[in-house]
């Protein structure tokens, strides 16, 4: 597919849900309920984009953990960063002199 026909479909796409998110929180009838919950439609059109705003949140705070976790520990390598660092403190220092 041509990147430019992707790009308009996706702004195109992304203009409707917008038209569609601001009428069902602002124009939409109170007696348009789902028969389920029982919950007008400004309340879900609020609802459903908070909580897919807190699963992303969550899910990258998951996904953070689990790269912590599943990252292995070499205690060679930390001990070569200890004695890198203390290599770096005893090297002289070069400064630059204006000229």
């Amino acid at each position: 597919m041509n990147e430019r026909l992707l790009g308009f479909i996706i702004c195109a796409f992304s203009i409707l849900l917008i038209l569609f998110q601001t009428w069902a929180m602002f124009f939409a009838p109170q007696s348009l309920v789902d028969p389920i919950f029982l919950k007008p439609l400004s309340w879900w059109s609020l609802a459903l984009p908070v909580y897919v705003i807190v699963l992303f949140f969550f899910g990258i705070l998951i996904w953070i953990g689990w790269a912590m976790v599943t990252t292995p520990q070499n205690p060679q390598s930390e001990a070569k960063g200890e004695e890198n660092e203390n290599k770096s403190s005893s090297l002289p220092q070069k400064t630059l002199r204006p000229s």
